[in-house]
């Protein structure tokens, strides 16, 4: 399967928005840059090998924690210690959408959230 773009669901964009926020307030702006970098180097991951380790199917959905792509994001933009959140996607014709984003310890009202990013439309 070639995946050749994502977007990110409103409803998930928003998620993202959120925890770099919350990252940047509890940690810092370079902190924050860090787990951005991270975000952004886990969804380059997935686009070109969705069945990477650590990529796990859940109900047609791809569920990828960030901690399995920490070490490939770039050395100059410093190392993340302890990532705690997940993408969750789906495939969509050539695009990898990504539906959600959720903290690996609030598992309840992930369903939720990946519903409602589902059903967002760009």
């Amino acid at each position: 399967m070639t995946i050749r773009g994502f977007r990110i669901a409103r409803s998930a964009r928003r998620e993202l928005t959120r925890i770099l926020k919350a990252s940047e307030a509890r940690f810092g702006s370079n902190a924050r840059q860090r787990y951005e970098a991270l975000v952004e180097q886990s969804i380059k991951d997935l686009i070109l090998d969705l069945d990477r380790p650590g990529a796990r199917l859940v109900d047609g959905r791809v569920h990828y924690h960030l901690r399995h792509s920490r070490t490939r994001v770039p050395e100059s933009m410093g190392r993340v210690g302890s990532p705690r959140h997940l993408i969750v996607g789906r495939v969509i014709g050539e695009v990898f959408e990504i539906v959600a984003l959720a903290h690996d310890s609030m598992v309840e009202g992930l369903g939720r959230r990946i519903d409602k990013g589902e059903q967002d439309e760009e």
